[in-house]
């Protein structure tokens, strides 16, 4: 039997090997494994916490003031 356990899945990916190795070099640090932060990831994501995480800090601010212009827009549009 493998160490996945009968509820677990193994996952593998290609991912860059210096990359990797930081990575886990930095788990090590921390004092965790490479299996631990990356379930807690995929958990995180999966709650919805990291929808920002691939957002461009300059791509929200000039999503806020689109929606911004638009409202001041529609709401003239209404006056009228």
């Amino acid at each position: 039997m493998s160490n996945t356990g009968r509820s677990k899945k193994l996952a593998s990916f290609n991912c860059d090997e210096d990359l990797w190795s930081e990575f886990r070099h930095r788990c090590q640090e921390q004092g965790t494994t490479a299996t631990a932060t990356l379930t807690s990831f995929i958990q995180l994501y999966l709650d919805g916490s990291l929808d920002d995480l691939d957002v461009n800090p300059l791509d929200k601010r000039f999503d806020k003031q689109v929606k911004a212009s638009v409202g001041v827009v529609k709401s003239s549009w209404l006056e009228i």
